[in-house]
């Protein structure tokens, strides 16, 4: 993972999306329409960090693995979890997870997965 540089470094704009609850007429859920996703957060600052990862297979079943990890702001990004997505410089990836590292809720970590 690249080194983090705290002060000064947040020069990127993440916009999370959560899934409208829209399904097809099979009855499922339509996570392939962009027009299914609303804009929950937008204008969140934060500092974007690139990692290595890919995808696993575990027995019969594959975990994503992160490609990116978010810092930012506890307070703006209290509503995210990890059934939404993320654009970040027009990348809209799946997020994976949503941690306050510290336990303070000053600063919010994002995983980001695979691009869509």
């Amino acid at each position: 993972m690249a080194r983090r540089n705290k002060i000064g470094s947040r020069r990127y704009i993440a916009t999370f999306f959560a899934h409208d609850g829209t399904v097809d007429g099979a009855g499922q859920p339509t996570f392939n329409d962009p027009a299914a996703w609303q804009q929950i957060v937008t204008g969140w600052y934060c500092e974007c960090l690139a990692t290595s990862g890919g995808e696993t297979l575990r027995g019969q079943q594959v975990t994503a693995q992160t490609k990116r990890v978010l810092y930012g702001d506890f307070a703006a990004v209290r509503s995210v979890s990890a059934r939404m997505r993320c654009k970040v410089d027009g990348i809209v990836s799946d997020v994976i997870s949503v941690l306050d590292d510290s336990g303070e809720k000053r600063e919010m970590r994002v995983q980001l997965g695979e691009e869509q």
